[in-house]
């Protein structure tokens, strides 16, 4: 009898995680007995039997996978996903690239980008190139649509987008980005990375957190290197973006913020907050309109910019503005 306790209420066991090794430079769905990246996130994503692709390992369908790639260049001309050369990720999934890159084709007939997290989805990327997505809606390089993503020791460049050419958060999630470099990308709003809180109901904000890294060359209309927006037009609107032990340099917007655009709109009365905290980081060389450095935009609602041991000189715009509210 004790030793049947035991076993009935002994500990209960661990989730074991699942490694998935991808065969260099396999990237669509081919029958052709090697395990493409494509194949491989399905079945990470898988649920119930956890291997929809018998050329891949099996995923684990009740716990996070680890996707291995071997430093190869995966190449698309076609979607996977929602408009993406790669499937969503819906579950939790680790990407080691060990400096793979992940592309659109310049070739490619249709515009897409290159990666989706779907509000079930929590990415890890791990040195990991995105480049040459280009879609007229949210995320060229990557879209965190409501989930969580990580970037360490990546490159998020050479992406367009109407919102967030590298990355956009939209319209809710989390966005963490360790030792990594967002270069070189595109957008309407937010070239580097856009943080969009609006035409949402559910209540829940949007954190992005920057951490030792760069964010350099980008460009837009508003927002060349950071975007940050709430507009409380359902429900209330917070978005927080905190840049720490980081440089945002040699961005470029046609209208507000070469490096960082902040901007509030309370629309319906309820709460609406944007907040950017810049601590022991650099905001230099970038141009605008205005606020070449910073431009903080209340329409109504909250709109703040703190500095904490930060340095903003030597950004231009025509009337000399380095940091404009």
């Amino acid at each position: 009898l004790g030793g049947a306790l035991l076993l009935a209420f002994g500990p209960t066991p661990s989730v074991h995680a699942a490694t998935i090794t991808v065969d260099p430079g396999a990237s669509g769905i081919i029958a052709d007995g090697n395990c493409s990246l494509v194949e491989a996130i399905h079945n990470a994503n898988d649920t119930t039997t956890g291997q929809p692709y018998g050329e891949c390992d099996m995923g684990d369908p009740s716990g996070p996978d680890t996707i291995l790639l071997v430093g190869n260049t995966y190449s698309y001309t076609a979607t996977y996903g929602t408009n993406g050369a790669l499937p969503d990720i819906t579950s939790d999934i680790t990407i080691e690239g060990n400096n793979s890159t992940v592309e659109r084709d310049g070739g490619a007939a249709a515009n897409f980008r290159i990666m989706r997290v779907a509000s079930s989805g929590n990415l890890t990327l791990n040195q990991v190139t995105l480049t040459g997505g280009d879609f007229n809606s949210a995320g060229g390089g990557l879209w965190v649509n409501s989930g969580q993503a990580t970037i360490n020791n990546s490159t998020i460049s050479g992406n367009s987008a109407n919102n967030g050419g590298g990355v956009s958060i939209f319209p809710r999630g989390t966005l963490t980005v360790n030792s990594s470099s967002i270069t070189g990308n595109s957008a309407g709003t937010g070239g580097g990375i856009s943080a969009a809180k609006f035409n949402d109901a559910n209540a829940t904000g949007i954190n992005v957190t920057v951490n030792n890294s760069t964010i350099s060359g980008n460009s837009a209309a508003n927002g060349g290197g950071i975007s940050s927006y709430a507009k409380s037009y359902y429900a209330t609107a917070q978005v927080t973006v905190t840049v720490n032990n980081s440089t945002i340099s040699g961005n470029t917007a046609l209208l507000g913020g070469g490096g960082v655009y902040n901007a509030s709109y309370d629309y319906t009365g309820n709460p609406t907050e944007a907040t950017i905290t810049l601590n022991n980081s650099t905001i230099s060389g970038n141009s605008a309109a205005n606020g070449g450095g910073v431009y903080t935009r209340r329409f109504s609602g909250t709109a703040d910019i703190s500095l904490h041991r930060s340095l903003v000189s030597g950004n231009s715009a025509p009337t000399g503005d380095e940091l404009s509210a």
